[in-house]
């Protein structure tokens, strides 16, 4: 997972290992922001490993890895490019219809590593893989995405993490990562994560950012404010956090990933108090 790299890379003990027998520095199972990735790459470099941090991107469905980077193929927030035999097309979640590069959408890959389905569960198989007219089986990875002309695959998170909210009286959607993104573009900024919640009497949700700061030499008030105007530069207004709050880590689950549901509760729970 990126935070065993981000720890390696920031501790002490550490600091004066020779890498050079690293082959591979790899990170997988959740996203790495391009901040802690740049860091790894810089920390391997003066460790004196050939390699920077490789990237991957699957599922279970897929039986593991579809889509990895590669010493060649490698791209600062890219996890790569699809392993031999397999395809990547990038879906419209609204319209159903492919997209072109650089366009963000659903990804869907076939290859011949496709399980059959899920067992004694047609609906849900039925659900996941679809066949084109091509007899071609695509698994629906309900994950955002884009590539780009060089090939290089995009992850741009979950799209059970898109929040449903208005605009101007008509629905609007608000992508966590394009707000995280924008965030990260303080110098202050370690990482950040960005949660929905429902507004009062309300089926539509706000953004609420929980970030996590390098130093605390400035004032929250005066951090905040930054924050503010690179998403008011970066982002449509209806994304705009309503809230900043600033933690030392992000809560994990048993398996080392960002818990976005606890953060889900925590932002709720605390509001309605």
């Amino acid at each position: 997972l990126p935070d065993h790299l981000k720890y390696m890379a920031q501790d002490k003990a550490t600091r004066n290992m020779n890498l050079d027998f690293f082959i591979t520095a790899a990170a997988g199972g959740d996203a790495v922001s391009k901040e802690i990735e740049s860091e790894c790459n810089q920390y391997l470099a003066r460790q004196k490993c050939s390699y920077q941090v490789a990237k991957g991107y699957g599922m279970t469905e897929l039986a593991a890895t579809g889509v990895t980077s590669t010493p060649h193929a490698n791209a600062l927030g890219s996890v790569g490019i699809p392993l031999i035999f397999n395809t990547v097309k990038i879906m419209d979640i609204d319209t159903g219809t492919e997209l072109s590069y650089n366009q963000t959408g659903e990804i869907w890959i076939s290859g011949p590593s496709i399980m059959l389905g899920y067992y004694n569960k047609p609906k849900e198989t039925a659900e996941m893989i679809l066949t084109d007219e091509n007899g071609t089986r695509w698994i629906r990875t309900g994950d955002l995405g884009y590539i780009t002309e060089e090939g290089l695959l995009f992850h741009k998170g979950r799209i059970r993490r898109i929040y449903i909210t208005t605009h101007e009286g008509q629905p609007a959607k608000i992508f966590p990562m394009l707000v995280e993104d924008s965030i990260r573009k303080n110098d202050n900024v370690f990482d950040c994560v960005v949660v929905g919640r429902l507004k009062a009497n309300s089926a539509n949700y706000e953004a609420v950012a929980y970030v996590i700061l390098k130093d605390h030499k400035f004032s929250q008030e005066d951090i905040k404010a930054e924050l503010d105007m690179l998403c008011r530069e970066n982002v449509p207004t209806y994304m705009w956090p309503v809230e900043y709050r600033f933690v030392g880590e992000f809560p994990h689950t048993p398996i080392g990933k960002v818990d976005f549901r606890a953060l889900e509760r925590e932002a709720q729970e605390e509001k309605s108090v």
